[in-house]
């Protein structure tokens, strides 16, 4: 998950390569020391120029949900590296988190776990009440 992709972030023209190549950002880490690092392709699809905040939180939700399902259904943990804006998007589905997240600070996460006893769909549908 990336920034928002639209001018409050990027300025005022659309970039043309607005990310390096994925075999760079792999090659990147497996020379910093990572050593199990399974790269396929990108998941997801570009976002429409210009962005909204509005649009850009959503996206992050969403794919913050596909991410919590494909982790479910394969019982895997994943680490989940964004901005400050996909930070308070996915808090907005954690139940007992807020749902107004006004700042998220530099260097701000937070860490979930999956209660068996709790339905994905059910977080997914309490969130968007």
């Amino acid at each position: 998950l990336a920034e928002i992709y639209g001018p409050c972030i990027i300025g005022d023209a659309e970039p043309d390569k607005p990310v390096r190549p994925l075999q760079q950002s792999a090659d990147f880490c497996l020379a910093h020391g990572v050593e199990s690092l399974e790269v396929r392709r990108l998941v997801g699809k570009w976002p429409s120029w210009p962005e909204t905040l509005k649009g850009a939180r959503a996206r992050f939700a969403t794919r913050f949900v596909e991410y919590l399902k494909r982790g479910h259904k394969v019982s895997r943990n994943f680490l989940l590296v964004s901005h400050a804006d996909c930070v308070g998007g996915a808090l907005t589905l954690i139940p007992g988190a807020g749902h107004n997240i006004e700042k998220v600070h530099f260097g701000g996460h937070f860490v979930a776990f999956h209660h068996k006893d709790v339905e994905l769909e059910d977080v997914r549908e309490a969130s968007l009440q």
